[in-house]
């Protein structure tokens, strides 16, 4: 997935209304404002409101479901969604082309604060979602640096990502002046 992939795609969802949030290996790479390694897949989150038009404007683009995250994904009932189908909450799309989007679902509480829908014992705070980053100059919404850091820990990262990390952690400094 390169930048104009993911980029295209971002453009796409926005311009159907569909909002969402760069998360995973392009989420620290916005927030960095510089594409530090090649990427497999676009990770995204997605209000469940939205879900049933994000499937079904996904699908007439050539996507279909490629994996259900295992010991991840709840289902939310078509009641829940304004869907003719039940929907995963965790899961990755793929279109012939290769490129993969993994997608976990949200959903705001009456204060505002970000609640994934998925099983995770990950706490969202209130500015999780309040990141914007750069992808080829262009300005995208994604995760916050403090929320990105907590997502990549509790678990071994490949050295890639730990380098990700790392530079996310220089990012996360405050600077000192002198």
């Amino acid at each position: 997935m390169n930048a104009q992939d993911v980029l295209a795609l971002y453009d796409l969802l926005r311009h159907e209304g569909i909002k969402c949030w760069i998360v995973g290996g392009w989420g620290i790479d916005a927030l960095l404002a510089r594409e530090s390694r090649p990427h497999k897949d676009l990770d995204i989150l997605v209000l469940v409101e939205a879900l049933d038009s994000f499937f079904v404007l996904l699908e007439g683009h050539g996507y279909s479901l490629k994996l259900l995250w295992p010991g991840e994904n709840l289902w939310l009932t078509a009641e829940r969604t304004g869907a003719s189908v039940d929907r995963p909450t965790a899961f990755v799309l793929a279109d012939s082309g290769g490129h993969d989007v993994d997608v976990h679902v949200m959903e705001f509480d009456a204060a505002g604060g970000p609640i994934p829908l998925w099983q995770t014992d990950r706490v969202f705070t209130a500015d999780a979602l309040t990141g914007e980053g750069y992808i080829n100059g262009r300005a995208v919404s994604c995760m916050s640096v403090a929320m990105q850091l907590a997502a990549h820990t509790g678990y071994d990262l490949p050295v890639s990502h730990r380098q990700d990390v790392q530079a996310l952690h220089q990012l996360a400094k405050p600077s000192v002046t002198e």
